[in-house]
């Protein structure tokens, strides 16, 4: 069918600390949300197929299409006590729901829907598989009319015909939980709660025939990342029953099926609890050496979600991110940076933020891999969205690196580049991109002598970030403000000659805080949080 619808770490005593530096899903804006196949909607209408192939159709050869008009008549079909008559009426108004602009209220304000799903118990095959479309579709609608089939009982139903001996009934059951899964997190949950996602993927598992047809098999895939999406989370004793399956599905050799695997994995893998336990139970399974793979994938709908699941992996602790390093995946990740996709480029710098966050040996295999010349091109030359990115993943390496990791970040040219991010309006960017700058400037004054000057002030003067850092000292941020004043007299002796501390910005304690998120982090004196984007809400 056609689918249309659808850590132990040493002790930081710097600005970004330890926690601040590794950021969570939730924390951090990824434009590549918005790419691909994220940016579809999480429901699929089945249209009329343009070759009559399925149960019902090859069996009848009226293909003409049904207008709201005939709705009065259809009903008096499906009321009916003849079954033919009722399989006209019924495959009738799937026709009218598989439109392009399905009239779904209207079909709803019938008083149908009763009768459809009457007909999902029936013995007669081809009404069943009828009745499970016309309802699939309208489970394609809008949240209300998602509900309407909810209310009548169909799920458990439909979970009934998932053991159906007729493939095309069991496809289009699997295809109506999928739509009502992908619908909203309480709908989500309500499936789960009907014990919907053990069917599911029972559906997945060879039969006696051999594998299942490869249209079950790939809405069997989709509608289990379904039941593992979206926030609140679900809950994860329920759906990490699905990560065999689903590590299983990554061997598929269906392209759908392997996306739609790794995407279940990355909302699993999209972990808030403290221990990172979610991470840790999907590392167990030994998915990630798939998922590793999957980076080098031809197809970007695959590179997609498997990065995300990389990235997501990382935000764990040091373990844990060495665990993906031991896969090799560094080498994987440099194509990926320097791909013509925004978005992958994006995702990329914050999976390598990430890693920078964690200790000098894993920085060390970042350099190892040849990432940093890239990443410092991305930083000097990408879109802002990108540029924030690989700003944290340069930063990170002045808080976490040794002395010869930040000078070769000099050699790099990372100065001018972080000067330039000084220039943003983004204040955590801005405040982000000063800490480096310092962290250089430190290295720097110890490599300096009575014959050698501090490098990184001499690259300073060379791209005017002298002026740039003179002109913060009126940035009306209070944390911005303290700190480059203590640059400038640190490592330039001097300050703005008309600044006094009775010129200091005045600002709330409110003022300070960036974002809501409960997981405050403190920077110096003040809190900054990350703002936190529900990068998987339904809607």
């Amino acid at each position: 069918m056609f689918r249309s619808k659808t850590t132990s770490r040493r002790a930081l005593k710097k600005g970004i600390d330890a926690d601040d530096a590794r950021r969570k899903r939730g924390d951090v804006a990824i434009e590549i949300r918005k790419a691909q196949r994220e940016e579809s909607l999480q429901k699929r209408r089945a249209p009329v197929p343009e070759t009559p192939e399925k149960l019902s159709d090859s069996r009848d050869k009226d293909t003409s299409i049904p207008t709201v008009a005939a709705i009065p008549v259809l009903l008096q079909d499906v009321g009916s006590s003849n079954p033919a008559r009722q399989l006209h009426g019924t495959k009738q108004f799937r026709k009218l729901l598989s439109m392009q602009e399905p009239p779904i209220q209207t079909v709803i304000n019938s008083g149908v829907l009763p009768k459809l799903v009457l007909f999902l118990k029936t013995a007669n095959a081809a009404l069943q598989f009828e009745a499970a479309w016309a309802l699939t579709n309208i489970a394609s609608g809008t949240r209300d009319q998602t509900k309407t089939v909810i209310d009548l009982g169909a799920i458990p139903i439909f979970l009934q015909l998932l053991i159906s001996a007729n493939k095309d009934v069991k496809e289009q059951a699997v295809w109506a939980l999928g739509n009502i899964a992908g619908d909203s997190a309480p709908f989500r949950d309500i499936v789960l709660q009907c014990q919907g996602l053990g069917p599911l993927v029972r559906v997945c598992a060879n039969g006696p025939d051999g594998p299942p047809p490869i249209g079950i098999l790939r809405n069997a895939a989709w509608a289990i990342s379904n039941l593992c999406r979206g926030k609140p989370h679900p809950n994860f004793e329920i759906v990490r029953n699905a990560i065999p399956c689903l590590n299983y599905l990554l061997s598929c050799s269906d392209e759908d099926v392997v996306a739609d695997a790794c995407w279940a994995f990355s909302y699993l893998t999209d972990d808030d609890t403290k221990a990172n336990s979610k991470i840790q139970t999907v590392l167990n399974s030994g998915a990630p050496s798939r998922i590793v793979k999957c980076l080098g994938h031809s197809q970007s709908k695959i590179q997609t979600p498997a990065l995300r699941t990389v990235g997501n992996i990382v935000t764990g602790d040091d373990k844990q991110t060495q665990a993906m390093l031991n896969l090799d995946c560094l080498g994987l990740l440099l194509p990926l940076l320097t791909s013509s996709k925004r978005g992958l480029r994006k995702e990329t710098c914050w999976a390598i933020s990430n890693i920078t966050a964690g200790n000098e040996q894993q920085i060390q295999a970042v350099f190892e891999a040849n990432l940093i010349p890239p990443l410092i091109q991305v930083l000097s030359r990408d879109e802002f969205n990108v540029q924030k990115e690989a700003t944290w993943a340069v930063s990170n390496i002045t808080n976490n690196g040794s002395r010869d990791q930040m000078r070769l970040l000099v050699k790099y040219g990372a100065v001018p580049s972080l000067v330039e991010m000084l220039k943003c309006d983004d204040v955590k960017i801005v405040e982000v991109a000063l800490e480096g700058i310092e962290n250089l400037l430190k290295v720097g004054e110890s490599d300096r002598s009575t014959t050698v000057s501090n490098r990184v002030i001499d690259l300073l003067d060379k791209c005017n970030g002298t002026d740039v850092l003179e002109g913060l000292q009126h940035h009306d941020n209070q944390g911005i403000y303290e700190r480059t004043q203590k640059i400038l007299k640190t490592y330039f002796g001097t300050v703005d000659e008309e600044e006094d501390s009775s010129l200091a910005p005045k600002v709330s304690a409110s003022e300070f805080t960036f974002g809501s998120n409960s997981s405050d982090r403190t920077v110096g004196s003040f809190s900054f949080g990350s703002t936190s984007q529900d990068m998987f809400s339904f809607g």
